[in-house]
């Protein structure tokens, strides 16, 4: 007799990797009451899956485990779980041996072990992509940016760029500069040429700036903040993409999880960030502690205290 995967504990608590609640443990996102009497219960299946995320990337940073098989048997332990069977339904889904090594800062190598995780745990429950990309997206792992203008349309959604992929992307980049490139058969060749790149290559960063803008204004996972420099100057609203990866960290002997915020902004919106500028979003206040530009120079990552 199969079962629903919608009438799994793990989804009823919106907690699709079957956490156990533990009352030190500080999650995001935790319901009210936390725990069912021994699973952890969340306010959306974002926070419950964002909790195994993060659960995951700390059996890698603090326990070392880099393969399939030394995580599942930490997480499904053989006194309760057939592990083997288990392990191998999870290798499978990953696309990788048992012991392969694997990155979980990685996106594509945590979510497909995530995926796997909730499949197995909520009897063949799968999640919609983008359900499942904002959940890893708040545990610090999103989606590396787009790699080509393909991606970038289907980001944004305006179909964008949707024939500029590959030499066909390149032409008809070149196209749209036609009208300055026509201006160019004066010049020294080198010179030319250099022009005619630097153009395609501005469509290029024009086309990855709107995923950006994109991705800010998307409802599920930008939101509204308020900037200040140094924390009095005056308040600049505008909107960012906010991650919260949990920390492990030690407490009067006692490991305990600890949140963090990496906040992604726009440099367009925010030409300058610095140390102990301040962030506020609905009832958080954050500080700065340092923030690093991205590959492409469009955004920061700014890491930020509560």
């Amino acid at each position: 007799m199969s079962i629903d995967p919608k009438a799994t504990r793990g989804y009823r608590n919106r907690n699709p990797g079957n956490i156990e609640h533990v009352p030190a443990n500080k999650w995001q996102g935790l319901d009210v009451p936390p725990s069912d009497g021994r699973f952890c219960r969340f306010t959306s299946h974002e926070f419950g899956i964002r909790a195994l995320a993060a659960l995951l990337v700390t059996y890698q940073d603090r326990h070392k485990l880099r393969t399939p098989r030394a995580i599942i048997e930490r997480w499904a332990p053989k006194v309760e779980n057939d592990t083997a069977a288990y392990l191998a339904v999870v290798a499978r889904r990953i696309g990788v041996g048992p012991d392969e090594t694997i990155d979980l800062h990685r996106h594509e190598h945590l979510r497909p072990l995530v995926e796997a995780i909730i499949h197995h745990e909520c009897a063949g429950l799968t999640y919609p992509a983008a359900v499942i990309d904002r959940a890893l997206t708040l545990a610090g792992v999103p989606p590396a940016a787009p790699v080509t203008l393909r991606e970038v349309a289907a980001i944004t959604g305006t179909g964008r760029g949707a024939v500029l992929v590959g030499a066909a992307g390149i032409a008809t980049a070149v196209a749209q500069a036609a009208p300055a490139i026509q201006a160019l058969g004066t010049l020294a060749p080198a010179v030319a040429i250099a022009v005619i790149v630097a153009a395609v290559v501005g469509v290029l960063v024009s086309a990855f700036a709107a995923a950006m803008d994109a991705l800010a204004v998307d409802p599920n996972i930008g939101t509204d903040a308020s900037y200040r420099a140094g924390g009095i100057g005056a308040p600049v609203l505008l909107r960012v993409v906010r991650s919260a990866p949990d920390r492990l960290g030690d407490a009067f002997g006692t490991s305990v999880i600890q949140a963090s915020d990496v906040l992604t902004v726009a440099i367009a919106v925010l030409p300058a960030v610095e140390a102990d500028d301040t962030f506020t979003l609905g009832a958080d206040s954050l500080t700065v502690q340092h923030a690093e530009r991205d590959a492409a120079g469009i955004a920061w990552r700014v890491f930020c205290r509560r």
